[in-house]
């Protein structure tokens, strides 16, 4: 497994070198630049900070976590393809294509994953094929926008 890319070189997790204490007080491999110009206890809460978001994102079930971020390709989708429905010419090309890009990106997950998302797979389906539909239509100049 190759590392995790960090302005201060490659972190290895499979090490440890990255995991923190932050009763310890030692500053994560790669990240001392991110805490240059804290005090130390600015450095400390920020260090028990982390820990916590930590602990909260490993007691998400991960599937929660990739249909909240399916959820947000949708978001963006929507949003881009509101404002194509009121913009015509390269403005309304532009946002089709950050549309499009979005609604590709969650029909990869979507696809990808089938019935591996559990209970959120039906849902998530539903909703693709929603956004593609509402696509469809305002590249046809169905919806338009007053």
């Amino acid at each position: 497994m190759t590392g995790l890319w960090t302005p201060n070189g490659e972190i290895h997790p499979e090490n440890n070198e990255n995991k923190s204490d932050p009763q310890s007080g030692q500053t994560p491999a790669g990240m001392e630049d991110v805490f240059e110009g804290m005090s130390e206890e600015e450095k400390q809460a920020a260090l028990e900070q982390i820990t916590k978001m930590r602990a909260d994102l490993l007691a998400t079930p991960a599937i929660d976590i990739i249909g909240n971020h399916i959820v947000g390709f949708y978001e963006l989708a929507s949003v881009h393809l509101s404002e194509a429905a009121s913009a015509s010419g390269t403005e309304k090309e532009e946002r089709l294509a950050q549309a499009s890009l979005c609604i590709d990106a969650m029909s990869s997950v979507v696809l990808g994953l089938g019935d591996r998302m559990g209970q959120h797979a039906q849902p998530l389906h539903a909703a693709l094929s929603q956004m593609q539909l509402a696509f469809s239509q305002v590249k046809s100049g169905e919806v338009q926008q007053s």
